[in-house]
């Protein structure tokens, strides 16, 4: 049961993808994903952040994606929500490294704190 309860946004998304399209599922999930954390926080008592931050990158970029009437703002919510989370599971300063290395020419030793 849980697990139905945790894919029933993607679930409603997918539906309202089929129905009516990309920018009608979008504003589908950005209703059901908050609703979803809500009954999921009454229910445990506990926040998960996952879950959280999940909603918020959603709500963010999918605001921007209806404003703007393009679709491609969703896919930097999943890129930034995936970067997030390679800094919070590995070491700050190596993620940091190996995300800004291409953008900044650091030396590896700079980012090391050495």
């Amino acid at each position: 049961m849980q697990v139905l309860f945790e894919f029933l946004p993607l679930i409603l998304f997918l539906g309202a993808y089929l129905y009516k399209g990309i920018y009608f599922a979008i504003g589908t999930l950005m209703v059901a994903m908050p609703i979803g954390f809500v009954v999921k926080y009454l229910r445990t008592h506990k926040v998960d952040k996952m879950y959280m931050w999940s909603t918020i990158f959603l709500l963010v970029f999918g605001s921007a994606a209806l404003y703007f009437r393009n679709a491609d703002f969703i896919y930097l919510a999943r890129g930034n929500f995936y970067d997030c989370a390679l800094i919070k599971q590995y070491d700050l300063d190596k993620t940091l490294g190996c995300l800004l290395a291409k953008e900044l020419q650091y030396p590896q030793s700079s980012l090391s704190g050495t």
